[in-house]
């Protein structure tokens, strides 16, 4: 029987395991760390259990992207839960409720900037036309043949938009910033200035988001992990800990690899759901390395990182005054400006709130209700810090936020019972990726040739999965990824 090596045992990886072992490959899954599922984990502090990354995913429902994934892996008892009141978002003062559809949250705009409606009516209609042109070559259940016709009359615009940043695309529909901050929001967990976000990417995300709906998942990440790791043993696959220190190459093809305690594993193919940085410059011979794959990787950088401010309650979130499972805040006016400052260490005012509790509630038992605080940053920053300073930067970036939150949730201090701060270097520390980042590479205007470089193996029996890949960041697109090189490495 044919032997498939993954290395790294994330989404993407534990994806890819699952998808070669159904169609009759041996695999074994070669993990770091001592629990699988990457960022898609949880962990238990003062009696709290507190979800790492997951807030909102698209696509969960009946016929649905995501669904459909989770139904082809064969998992069991993932279950998807579509947000009731979609998302709140504070800019300064103001507060709005985008709903979680998207005539809803068209119609929400348009009662909060009247004077905008007709560039908010053409916005949309220029989205959704879009949208419905690129979202099927994305989509693994489409042939690309059938979804060809529909695309190609807007090639010309679509790598138009690869190089168009977000607030030049949405210049062209309305004027008011505190408009374009709302309409951003699709995107703006990412934590990337719009002036700097390809509109390509964009309309992709809101596109998916705003047909398909937000989802959180019963039991959080740590659900997806737990049922990909349990089929992947039903289908005769294994987890095995370990550090992967290179990959053995002979005429051209990988034939296994070598772990950091010597020992090795021969495989037929490999795949890797690691970072490409740690990929190509660490695991790879040097020879094997194409000049416009090294040339990609310079032009690239990693993504955002995050403060994570996990936050154990006494009360439910109602008592708080939070009624949503997700609640956005940001400076009024000025959102690029905010981002920039917080990608280099500065706390802006910029951050989401996340109560898994609200859309689940046997997820908060009596007395343990939690919130997940999440603030963009710049990992580099963290990493140049002394261990002195960093620890001292901890706790001022903590204070800081937590008077923000004191100001929008008054008197929460008071209910908190369990405090947990994760950096980008907890991060980094945990997952391997560099300066902590959560989405890959970051989507820069003009870059998406260099991304692709960077994404193409130079090894006919080597696959790429994860969220370093072509498809970006985040839990559906880490799977798709996954789903697409598994299904390379057993053909």
């Amino acid at each position: 029987m044919a032997t498939v090596i993954i290395i790294g045992g994330g989404l993407g990886g534990l994806t890819a395991a699952v998808t070669a072992a159904a169609r009759g490959r041996q695999v074994v899954v070669i993990e770091k760390e001592p629990q699988a599922g990457g960022f898609a984990v949880a962990y238990r502090r003062g009696g709290y259990h507190f979800d790492v990354a997951l807030h909102v995913v698209p696509a969960g429902g009946p016929g649905q992207s995501f669904r459909w994934l989770v139904d082809e892996l064969g998992l069991e008892g993932i279950r998807f839960i579509r947000l009731a009141t979609g998302s709140r978002v504070l800019l300064g003062q103001r507060e709005f409720r985008l709903p979680n559809t998207v005539d809803g949250f068209f119609a929400a705009l348009a009662g909060a900037f009247p004077g905008e409606a007709k560039g908010l009516q053409r916005l949309r209609r220029e989205l959704l036309a879009a949208g419905r042109a690129y979202a099927p070559l994305f989509d693994p259940r489409v042939r690309t043949l059938s979804a060809l016709p529909r695309f190609l009359p807007r090639l010309p615009a679509f790598l138009r938009q690869s190089y168009q940043s977000v607030e030049s695309y949405l210049g062209r529909f309305v004027a008011d910033e505190n408009l374009a901050a709302l309409l951003y929001q699709p995107a703006v967990f990412l934590g990337q200035p719009m002036a700097e976000f390809p509109a390509v990417n964009y309309i992709l995300m809101a596109y998916l988001l705003l047909t398909e709906g937000m989802y959180s998942i019963a039991g959080g990440g740590q659900a997806l992990t737990t049922a990909l790791v349990r089929r992947l043993e039903a289908l005769g696959g294994v987890v095995r800990r370990g550090t992967v220190s290179a990959i053995r190459v002979q005429r051209g093809r990988a034939v296994g690899v070598t772990l950091a305690d010597g020992s090795t594993v021969d495989g037929d193919a490999l795949v890797s759901a690691i970072n490409l940085p740690t990929l190509w410059r660490d695991l790879l011979p040097p020879e094997t390395l194409p000049g416009p794959t090294r040339e990609a990787l310079a032009a690239l950088r990693p993504s955002l990182s995050v403060l994570s401010l996990n936050l154990g309650l006494d009360c439910p979130p109602q008592t708080l005054g939070i009624q949503d499972h997700l609640t956005v805040c940001f400076p009024a006016g000025g959102l690029d400006d905010c981002m920039r400052r917080q990608r280099q260490g500065e706390f802006a005012g910029g951050f989401s709130i996340t109560a898994p509790g609200l859309s689940e509630p046997d997820a908060a038992p009596a007395r343990r209700h939690t919130l997940s605080v999440v603030v963009g940053t710049r990992g580099a920053h963290w990493n140049s810090l002394s261990k002195n300073d960093y620890q001292l930067e901890k706790e001022r970036l903590t204070q800081a936020l937590m008077g923000h939150l004191e100001t929008v949730l008054p008197g929460l201090t008071a209910h908190v019972r369990c405090q947990d701060l994760a950096t980008p270097v907890t991060l980094q520390r945990y997952t391997g990726s560099p300066d902590g980042a959560i989405m890959g590479f970051e989507p820069q205007c003009g870059r998406h040739r260099e991304l692709l470089r960077a994404a193409k193996s130079p090894l006919p029996n080597l696959h790429l999965a994860g969220a370093w890949t072509e498809r970006m960041g985040g839990f559906l697109q880490s799977m798709m990824a996954g789903h697409s090189a598994g299904r390379r490495a057993a053909s």
